[in-house]
């Protein structure tokens, strides 16, 4: 069990432990761990700048901006590439990249945009006073992630305990929050978001991407959650 965790971490982040060459398949739930131990340090990270800081906006940016930098620098920088390597699979031809072209240069342009659309979202979700929700967003996001490449690469895989362990970081969360902030929506708001997610991979397997990666599968579930929490904020 220790082997298959450090397994999963050293294939989801930049720290390695060992010098033995993964042979077998990464276990589902430890990757789902690692993912969720991850959202736990960038939900500290956000929660340390609304706590520091007063002014909403100030705090939301630089929560934002820290979360951003850590989660690259702690995977490496792997997702950076997978909103172009998204836009790229619905093309029907290929792009030669080492040709300049104004067509390749479009495309890296409206990459570049798609790569603010994660830290925009988290913007207006801690801006909403909402922080300790990033953990939601990792924890149901990432179980959409996982779910979506067992589908998508069909894979026999069960999904059952991620699916448990993301039900009950989710209301662990909401409810603690509930309590602290003195809400009387975010049960309710929990319980769809969780509906919504559990709904969500059957749709994305649908799109047209040849082989989907963890990390796509990944960046996909985190923005639907965020989007998906930021509808009922408001609730």
């Amino acid at each position: 069990m220790k082997k298959q965790f450090i397994q999963a971490v050293e294939l989801l982040t930049r720290f390695h432990f060992s010098c033995d060459k993964r042979t077998e398949e990464p276990v589902l739930l430890f990757l789902f761990v690692v993912r969720c131990l991850l959202g736990l340090a960038m939900t500290a990270a956000a929660g340390l700048m609304v706590w520091m800081i007063k002014d909403g906006l100030i705090a939301a940016a630089l929560g934002v901006a820290l979360i951003t930098i850590l989660h690259s620098y702690i995977t490496k920088g792997k997702e950076n590439r997978v909103p172009l390597s998204l836009l790229l699979s619905f093309r029907k031809k290929e792009i030669d990249v080492t040709v300049f072209s104004e067509e390749l240069l479009y495309q890296q342009g409206v990459a570049t945009w798609c790569l603010a659309i994660r830290p925009l979202l988290l913007f207006f979700l801690l801006f909403s006073g909402q922080w300790y929700w990033v953990l939601i967003v990792f924890s149901l996001g990432d179980a959409i992630g996982l779910e979506t490449v067992i589908l998508k690469n069909n894979l026999k895989e069960s999904m059952t305990s991620v699916w448990i362990l993301a039900a009950v970081i989710s209301f662990v969360v909401i409810l603690l929050g509930d309590i602290a902030m003195k809400t009387g929506n975010a049960v309710l708001a929990g319980m769809l978001a969780f509906m919504i997610a559990w709904l969500l991979p059957h749709w994305f397997k649908l799109l047209p991407v040849k082989k989907l990666t963890f990390e796509m599968g990944f960046y996909l579930g985190e923005i639907a959650v965020t989007v998906v929490l930021l509808c009922f904020v408001t609730l």
